[in-house]
């Protein structure tokens, strides 16, 4: 198998040493990315759920510990627009939900992606009962919309 993306792959040996510069053995060892020159991310769907207090019980639980992580591993954090999740009803898209999330992660210094805002295999339900070119026009105004509902909120 090839790999699409060699710049996502790399091997670096590293050798954790003590103060007097003995190797360490056995122990458990903490990592932290220090400056964001780059662009460490991950996928923080749950963060618009758990921002908003949408979950509850053991699912709230499980969200809150990985948003906890996730703050702590990574400084890119990309937020869903998938369109049919995003505005499952013509007219009533999650903006106020995701843009609180988007704010909540710029606020814990958090670079914010957005994605994807055209997708050619996930659309909105209701788009189905539209023509191409009438697709095509609500396509555009929705990219438009969502730009700038989100403008100085997300970084890429």
């Amino acid at each position: 198998m090839t790999n699409t993306y060699p710049h996502r792959v790399g091997t670096k040996a590293v050798q954790i040493k003590d103060s007097s510069g003995a190797p360490l053995a056995g122990k458990d060892v903490k990592v932290r990315q220090l400056d964001t020159s780059v662009k460490f991310g991950c996928a923080g769907f749950e963060t618009i759920q758990t921002v908003n207090g949408l979950l509850d019980g053991d699912k709230k639980q499980y969200a809150e510990k990985r948003v906890e992580k996730m703050l702590d591993i990574f400084n890119f954090i990309t937020l869903p627009f998938y369109w049919g999740r995003f505005e499952p009803e013509r007219g009533k898209p999650m903006t106020v939900e995701t843009l609180n999330a988007a704010k909540w992660l710029r606020s814990h210094g958090k670079l914010v992606k957005g994605h994807p805002l055209c997708w050619h295999t996930v659309c909105a339900d209701w788009l189905m009962e539209f023509s191409d070119e009438d697709i095509l026009r609500i396509q555009i105004e929705r990219i438009q919309r969502d730009v700038g509902d989100f403008n100085g909120y997300i970084d890429t």
